[in-house]
C-alpha cells in the first residue's frame, strides 16, 4: 500500500493532539504571501501551513475541492497540532495549466513518496485534491486512524 503524505500528516496530528478546538467557519487570506508562484513553492508553502494546522492559510492556495477537504480535516483534527514534513526532493511536471509534483519526504524518521496535483487559475498555482481523496469519511485508512485516536482518549 502506497504511503500517502496526507495520511502521514493525519497520524502525526492524531499522535500530537490531546483535544480538538472548534473549527473556524470562514477561511481567510493567509498571514504570509507565497514568495514565488511556482508549483514547487506552492507545494512547500501549502504543506507547511497544513503541518502547522493553519488550515485557513492553506485554503488560500487550494481549489474549491481542496478547500472542502481542508474544512473536513480541520473539523476532525482541530488547530492545536503541528507536524513537520521535510522534502528531500520535489520534481514537478507542468503541462499548460496543470502540474504534478512528485516528492520524497521524511517525517518522523520515515521516508515516503507522495505527489501533489496542482492547477493554475487566474495565474496562481493551487493545490487540488482528487475526487478519491476529497472524501475522508470514505477512506478506510483515515477511519482506522480516527478509531485509534478515539481509543486513546
Amino acid at each position: 500500500m502506497k504511503h500517502n503524505l496526507l495520511f502521514v500528516v493525519f497520524v502525526a496530528m492524531i499522535l500530537m493532539s490531546a483535544c480538538k478546538n472548534e473549527p473556524k467557519n470562514a477561511m481567510t487570506l493567509p498571514v504570509k504571501p507565497v514568495l514565488e508562484n511556482t508549483p514547487e513553492t506552492v507545494v512547500r508553502q501549502w504543506q507547511g501551513w497544513v503541518d502547522k494546522s493553519q488550515f485557513d492559510n492553506a485554503a488560500y492556495l487550494s481549489t474549491p475541492r481542496a478547500q472542502q477537504w481542508i474544512a473536513q480535516i480541520s473539523s476532525i483534527f482541530g488547530t492545536d497540532t503541528t507536524a513537520t514534513t521535510n522534502f528531500k526532493s520535489i520534481k514537478c511536471r507542468v503541462s499548460d495549466t496543470t502540474a504534478m509534483c512528485y516528492c520524497i519526504i521524511t517525517e518522523e524518521k520515515e521516508v515516503f513518496e507522495d505527489s501533489f496535483l496542482l492547477v493554475q487559475r487566474n495565474n496562481q498555482w493551487l493545490i487540488d485534491i482528487s475526487e478519491e481523496q476529497s472524501q475522508p469519511q470514505d477512506n478506510e485508512v483515515l477511519q482506522n486512524l480516527l478509531k485509534a485516536s478515539e481509543a486513546k482518549k
